[in-house]
């Protein structure tokens, strides 16, 4: 078992962040699609909680099955966390619904990661809710990648992403879908 300690910004400039980013000397991976499904039971005990069961596919060619704890939402978010590759997200999937488990929520995002400096920072982009950056790793690498990257350190927070998945829910008076949408490559 293991605990990530993270911080979360919302950001209105991705490409600035990306280029200082590549420019650094931080290990980068390419910008892939990850699509994520939480599961539940159908009374709602699991997120009442704070746990979340997840099955994410990246690229649909990776498959990761997690547990994530309860955040402890102080300065920095920490929460338990054990995840698993999985060949077959399908019959996982089968497995969850026949144990009383359902998809309660899904979403898309592009994400590019880089690892160095004992950090692990994310560049996602979602569809309606914008792009945030993510910085994982101990407290005081966190502040020093913050400082690295030249963001101001008030602009980052522990809180999760349903805080601005409601904030925007609020804001438009309606749910979001948080997928990207299919483009017709038809001329």
């Amino acid at each position: 078992m293991s605990k990530e300690v993270e911080l979360r910004a919302k950001i209105n400039n991705l490409r600035k962040i990306k280029d200082k980013l590549d420019e650094s000397d931080l290990k980068a991976t390419e910008k892939r699609l990850i699509k994520d499904c939480a599961f539940d039971n159908p009374k709602g005990e699991f997120y009442e909680k704070g746990i979340m069961i997840r099955l994410r596919s990246i690229e649909d060619d990776k498959h990761l099955f997690a547990y994530k704890g309860p955040s402890e939402m102080k300065e920095y978010k920490v929460r338990e966390e054990i995840e698993l590759e999985i060949s077959d997200p399908e019959k996982l999937k089968k497995i969850l619904e026949q144990v009383g488990l359902q998809v309660t929520f899904e979403m898309e995002k592009m994400r590019k990661t880089y690892h160095g400096d004992n950090c692990t920072v994310e560049l996602e982009e979602y569809p309606v809710l914008g792009s945030f950056v993510e910085i994982e790793g101990d407290p005081a690498d966190i502040e020093k990648m913050i400082d690295k990257l030249g963001m101001e350190r008030d602009k980052f927070n522990s809180r999760s992403l349903d805080y601005y998945i409601n904030k925007k829910e609020k804001e438009v008076g309606e749910k979001i879908e948080l997928k990207f949408k299919k483009r017709d490559n038809k001329k």
